[in-house]
């Protein structure tokens, strides 16, 4: 029936299981109950709608304002958002060349530590020592990080701060994508951190480079609203003069189209 409604450009009803009346089939049903058990049957059929398509009336309910989120650490920026980012949501982070969006969701990722969320960072600039010793200058505010802090640092990352290993030599036939989903699913990582877009694409000739912006940034929508996590996703702008908009952002112009929150 399900495959039938999207084939057939008009209305499809499906006979209910119990007007059936145990037959396998109308053909039994007309042997066994007769012709008037058949109409009745055909009558009362219900319409069949798509999984996709649901009435309006049968929409869930959701106090939004009651939704699970995460704080930002700046109040002013938690109130614009509602209370901070909400999980299930897919955000594009962006700004100029050295204005600090590497700092700025590093920071982040701290404060999601901090509030108890396990954490996957993705740096396709930064090998992984780096990136750690980025993340332990801003938690110890120090530039050198003393070996007793590094103790401490290891203590509090424990099995909450997880890393892709850019030193390791990949699978071929493992994305970046399912690398997340296993981080997600098996570390119950809620807080992903991927910087930047362009590193993350994997070089593929058979596609243009738009399509793979587009289609990857669409396939982080998906796994944010599955599994109910909440991802940035740090992207260049284009060379601009003055304030930066959404459509200075580098690369496919849908790709902003697909985020929750632009920043």
């Amino acid at each position: 029936a399900e495959e039938l409604t999207k084939r057939w450009p008009m209305k499809v009803s499906v006979v209910r299981v119990e007007d059936y009346r145990g037959c396998k089939d109308a053909n039994e049903l007309l042997q066994k109950e007769g012709p008037e058990a058949v109409r009745y049957a055909v009558e009362n059929a219900e319409p069949q709608n798509l999984n996709c398509i649901k009435p309006m009336a049968k929409v869930e309910k959701v106090d939004i304002m009651q939704m699970e989120k995460m704080s930002t650490g700046l109040p002013n920026l938690d109130r614009v958002l509602d209370g901070g980012f909400r999980f299930g949501q897919l955000a594009i982070l962006t700004g100029k060349r050295g204005d600090g969006k590497s700092t700025m969701a590093s920071m982040w990722g701290c404060e999601a530590l901090d509030q108890n969320y396990n954490c996957f960072f993705y740096s396709g600039e930064l090998p992984d020592f780096y990136f750690r010793n980025w993340m332990d200058r801003q938690i110890t505010k120090k530039k050198d990080v003393s070996q007793a802090d590094e103790d401490k640092l290891n203590q509090w990352y424990g099995e909450k701060a997880f890393i892709y290993d850019n030193t390791s030599v990949p699978d071929e036939n493992t994305n970046l994508l399912e690398v997340i989903e296993v981080a997600i699913v098996q570390k119950n990582c809620r807080f992903i951190l991927l910087d930047n877009l362009m590193t993350a694409l994997d070089p593929d000739l058979d596609t243009d480079l738009w399509r793979q912006q587009s289609k990857f940034v669409g396939d982080l929508a998906a796994l944010s609203k599955k599994y109910n996590v909440f991802i940035l996703l740090i992207a260049h702008p284009r060379k601009s003069y003055g304030a930066i908009n959404n459509d200075d952002i580098a690369g496919s112009s849908n790709i902003t189209d697909r985020a929750d929150i632009v920043l």
